[in-house]
């Protein structure tokens, strides 16, 4: 899957970072970095699990060009 871009908005960004701890920098690292494997998960809905410092989990919708990030998570080895 090819991402000419990743797009958090403000409350969104907000809330991973207080809630599981993940800045969007650790994303977008994990994202060109991290090798991350995707799933799809419904619909337009997909989920990638991939690693820079540790796995976390990200779940995104998809429109051909960006992923528009809906919540990341740390996710277990």
């Amino acid at each position: 899957m090819k991402l000419h871009g990743i797009i958090i908005e403000p409350e969104i960004r907000e809330k991973i970072l207080r809630k599981h701890r993940i800045t969007h920098e650790e994303i977008e690292f994990a994202f060109a970095e991290g090798k991350p494997r995707f799933f799809i998960i419904k619909n337009k809905a997909y989920m990638a699990v991939t690693h820079f410092h540790r796995y976390i989990t990200v779940i995104f919708d998809y429109d051909g060009l960006n992923a528009n990030i809906l919540t990341a998570y740390a996710s277990s080895d």
